[in-house]
């Protein structure tokens, strides 16, 4: 089953990217058509459990959303604001503070449920439904990092493997999380904890390599709730799991091109990330905003959208960005680099604050936010 509006741009993928592209296009006149395999009008509503699918946003997106009318509606939902981010590796008492009242930016970011965002996004959409389907001119990709129209385009990726998976549940904690995000590094991978809107609950993403991931899926609650205070410590209190426990795998993959006649690729389907700092979903937005404003820019100029002259400015303005951002996360992931990294982090309160800055401010200079 297939939910489509009708236009000059189809937009394969009905997830937060592709959706929010769809919104930012339809407001700024396009007729668009959105494919998706599951049927988006059904997006299960908000219930009493926390979707296990959470994603961090930052104040770049925030922004985005609210050109585009929509966080008044996700702001009615539940929302977890967190205030700083505390990362250590051997103990708590040494860990690295980012802190975002020192940038004047406070909250530092937002915990939301996946299905809270694509909720907002899809009445966005909705409203602009059209009955009859016309011929495309440009195809935009968001339908994931195995994306299919990617594969029949022909275009390749460059793919680091980690040989490890993400896995995520929610915890309650004993003590309160005090609207901090929690990150320790351990040998194994990453162990992140992000904060709910409960004062005792949050969710978690923990890096592990994927024989040791597939053992931790299977164990009792017990038995998992053991293996989880050991390797996180007691810094949040007793940890107990209240959710289902799910698994996906942990890559770094970057298309090679971007773009190519009539075909754009945002999010997942040009780059994916490793979870460490949340910011995965972000740059997906980013990729749509930019993309959309650059074809905004195109037809008031009587230029073809589906242009490669048009769709490289994208790629351009997308692709370097991106890239270095995964670098940049790549680099933590490593032991000896993360360790030296983190040190120079914390000598040099100079790059502390360029950090934090990077993590709300960046895509600021782009005229759509």
């Amino acid at each position: 089953m297939e939910s489509k509006t009708s236009g000059n741009i189809l937009i394969k993928g009905g997830g937060m990217v592709g959706l929010l592209a769809a919104c930012a296009l339809l407001k700024s006149g396009f007729s668009v058509c959105v494919e998706e395999k599951n049927p988006i009008s059904e997006i299960s509503e908000i219930k009493e459990d926390y979707d296990l699918r959470v994603s961090s946003i930052t104040p770049v997106s925030v922004k985005i959303f609210q050109s585009l009318g929509v966080w008044d509606e996700i702001q009615k939902n539940r929302i977890s604001p967190f205030e700083q981010i505390k990362v250590w590796e051997d103990h708590p008492e040494n860990a690295l503070i980012f802190d975002g009242k020192k940038i004047g930016e406070n909250p530092l970011g937002y915990i939301i449920e996946n299905r809270v965002i694509k909720q907002a996004l899809w009445n966005c959409v909705i409203k602009n439904i059209e009955k009859n389907i016309t011929s495309s001119t440009l195809i935009i990709a968001a339908d994931g990092a195995g994306s299919e129209t990617r594969q029949q385009a022909g275009i390749e990726c460059e793919v680091k493997n980690y040989h490890q998976q993400g896995l995520v549940a929610h915890i309650e904690t004993s003590k309160p999380h005090q609207k901090i995000a929690c990150q320790r590094f351990l040998s194994t991978g990453p162990l992140g904890f992000l904060p709910l809107s409960d004062p005792h609950r949050c969710s978690i993403v923990w890096s592990q390599q994927d024989d040791l991931a597939k053992t931790l899926l299977s164990i009792p609650d017990i038995e998992f709730n053991s293996a989880l205070q050991d390797a996180f410590g007691s810094e949040l209190g007793e940890l107990r799991v209240i959710s289902p426990r799910l698994a996906f795998p942990l890559r770094m993959q970057s298309a090679k091109k971007y773009v190519q006649p009539g075909l754009a690729l945002i999010g997942d389907a040009a780059h994916t990330i490793h979870p460490l700092a949340g910011v995965g979903v972000n740059m997906g937005f980013l990729d749509a905003m930019v993309l959309a404003h650059i074809l905004k820019t195109a037809r008031l100029e009587k230029r073809n959208i589906g242009g490669l002259e048009t769709l490289r400015k994208y790629e351009r303005a997308r692709k370097s960005e991106n890239l270095l951002m995964q670098k940049m996360i790549d680099t933590f992931t490593v032991p000896v680099l993360r360790h030296t990294g983190l040190k120079l982090t914390e000598k040099f309160q100079m790059l502390n604050h360029f950090f934090m800055s990077w993590m709300s401010h960046h895509g600021e200079e782009n005229s759509f936010v």
